[in-house]
């Protein structure tokens, strides 16, 4: 399953929801991970530090986007 968050307005809380959601579905033991495309990916840079089990990908185009869901 592959959930997406996005919107094209600021501050509306989609990296809060989606490090919430990653954090629930890891400690409940559902296989996550976590797409980052934001830029600078402070989303998966927060949560790579806070749990190195997490796995996280930072990607900003397309391509990478789809390479990162693929693995």
């Amino acid at each position: 399953m592959i959930i997406g968050l996005a919107n094209s307005k600021g501050g509306v809380g989609k990296s809060t929801i989606a490090r919430n959601l990653v954090t629930y579905l890891n400690d409940i033991r559902i296989p996550t991970g976590l797409v980052d495309a934001e830029e600078g990916a402070p989303t998966a840079t927060l949560l790579s530090r806070f749990d190195p089990n997490l796995e996280t990908r930072a990607a900003t185009t397309v391509e990478s986007i789809d390479e990162a869901v693929s693995e």
